[in-house]
């Protein structure tokens, strides 16, 4: 499965360098624990982001101020474009984590690549949406939609 988040932590951007749920910081720790509880062992998951940078980099700001995520998710576009062609038939199933993922997908509906993967979006793992219960229920579910075979 395909695990679509929004765009890297800071720890992600400056400390690890990668995209994974063993970070050093509570949105990964969340996913670790909710992939944890549903099955879904680490060489089942594919992590990426609709941006694949930090949006908040200040070495990326115009004019003293960050891009808004919008902007910068539709600059990203053709990398998620060519990402989705490149794991198309290794990946069937598509997690969207969080509003932005959502939306940038949604963008991405009328195109003939995007029919071959199955998708279910839910909130976001950060701490923020992940703390409410009903958000932390639903993207359990969801999650655990990803781990059925």
């Amino acid at each position: 499965m395909l695990l679509l988040q929004q765009d890297p932590s800071r720890v992600a951007a400056y400390g690890s360098r990668v995209i994974s749920r063993d970070n050093n910081d509570l949105t990964a720790h969340n996913t670790a624990a909710l992939c944890d509880a549903v099955g879904l062992n680490y060489p089942d998951v594919l992590h990426w982001n609709v941006v694949p940078w930090w949006v908040q980099d200040p070495d990326i700001y115009v004019n003293g101020k960050p891009r808004t995520l919008i902007a910068e998710a539709n600059m990203a576009l053709p990398y998620l474009r060519e990402f989705l062609d490149l794991v198309k038939g290794s990946v069937t199933k598509v997690v969207l984590v969080g509003r932005q993922a959502e939306r940038v997908w949604s963008q991405l509906q009328s195109d003939p690549l995007v029919a071959s993967f199955e998708s279910r979006a839910c909130p976001h793992t950060s701490p923020l949406a992940y703390n409410n219960t009903e958000n932390r229920q639903k993207t359990k579910r969801v999650f655990e939609w990803a781990a059925r075979t």
